[in-house]
């Protein structure tokens, strides 16, 4: 009797103990499972092929990405592409396999939400360089020299502009959601040709639910741009997006014709508080700036500038008449200084004036801008021996 309880009550406490171990177990596999699904979560933001990229030119296609059906068979015309390098992928992974102790992870989160509020305002000024491009031609079996099967193919002129190289693995991810990858202000330069507001209408509805990118050589009829800046949302730079009927486009052009007036009045010989001449400032502040807006040096420019330079000269009729001649009705034929009717004009309130103008640069597009500073200084020293 002895031995028999004693078995039982040792089973007894056995399972006790199974029963008492069994949660315990039960949690720690719930913590492995959401440990688990958080990961794959962060990596369902990659899909999980790698494709190989390869590139053609436009001797080839115009297209700018071209998909092989063989891999791709759910893709159609029309749909929106994000080309992803893979070594993103890999970067992100290692750096989730290497965190630190959640202790550490908060007080970096503190630090971080502390310095979060300064960096708000250099968000707008950071790039998204994501390649995002549209399917222009329904995906196809298609090889390339020597039998080789490519996967995927883009543009020749896409690959330096986002650090990309031919046989390059990337991702190929899907983008349903046009809206999210729309652009708010594009901004289109054109060259050495005239369009009107009804061009600029019928090439606004032509660039409708298309895809482009920074640098993009745009043709519609007779008509060529380039892509300029770009602002997705939030009004932030962006290297290329999606453009819906809510994209405002703004055209400017690189070969326009400028004309520039100075109007060389008497302040201009006066010095200002600094000691400086009025001239002086004009030429070393004010011409520099909008040089910089109208000639970038990064930019295809191709303007043509017309500089001249006018005034405006009231004559007192002492200066105009004799003192026999100045009570008696005469033309100003009889003047001391002027031989010539035309040449003089009465104003408003009875004063002799004349105008004077000066064109010291006729369509020019080969002067330097240092030339063109010693030309305006050289003319603003003999102007007024040209007015006498």
């Amino acid at each position: 009797m002895y031995n028999t309880s004693r078995r039982y009550s040792s089973k007894i406490t056995s399972t006790t103990i199974k029963t008492n171990i069994k949660p315990t177990l039960s949690n720690i596999t719930q913590i492995n499972n959401n440990s688990n699904s958080n990961n794959n979560n962060n990596n369902n933001n990659f899909p999980e092929r790698v494709f190989q990229l390869w590139s053609h030119d436009e001797n080839q296609s115009f297209d700018s990405i071209l998909l092989n059906s063989d891999f791709f068979p759910d893709f159609n015309i029309g749909d929106l592409v994000e080309v992803i390098d893979a070594t993103i992928k890999t970067n992100q992974t290692i750096n989730n396999n290497h965190n630190p102790n959640p202790n550490q992870n908060q007080n970096n989160n503190n630090q971080n939400n502390l310095t979060s509020s300064m960096n708000t305002q250099n968000e707008t000024n950071v790039i998204d360089t994501r390649l995002i491009l549209q399917v222009t031609t329904q995906p196809t079996s298609y090889k390339g020299v020597g039998h080789v099967v490519r996967q995927v193919s883009l543009l020749q002129s896409i690959l330096p502009l986002f650090n990309l190289t031919v046989r390059k693995d990337v991702y190929i991810r899907h983008i349903t959601n046009k809206e999210s990858v729309a652009l708010t202000f594009v901004t289109l330069f054109f060259k050495d040709q005239f369009i009107n507001r009804g061009d600029m209408w019928r090439f606004k509805l032509f660039l409708q639910n298309t895809c482009i990118f920074e640098g993009k050589k745009l043709n519609y009829g007779l008509m060529r741009a380039q892509v300029g800046r770009l602002l997705g949302l939030d009004s932030r730079p962006v290297k290329c997006g999606y453009i819906t009927d809510k994209t405002k486009i703004v055209f400017r052009s690189c070969s326009a014709h400028f004309i520039v007036l100075i109007q060389m009045s008497q302040e201009m010989w006066d010095f200002t508080s600094d000691g400086h001449l009025y001239f002086e400032r004009f030429v070393n502040y004010f011409l520099p700036e909008w040089r910089s807006h109208l000639f970038p040096t990064n930019n295809y420019t191709n303007h043509s500038l017309t500089v001249i330079l006018f005034s405006r000269t009231i004559y007192d009729e002492s200066q105009l008449f004799n003192d026999d001649s100045k009570n008696s009705n005469l033309n100003l034929s009889d003047s001391k200084l002027f031989n010539s009717v035309d040449r003089l004009s009465i104003d408003s309130d009875g004063r002799y004036y004349q105008d004077f103008y000066k064109v010291i640069l006729s369509r020019d597009v080969k002067t330097k801008w240092e030339q063109f500073t010693e030309i305006l200084k050289q003319e603003f020293i003999n102007y007024p021996k040209y007015t006498n």
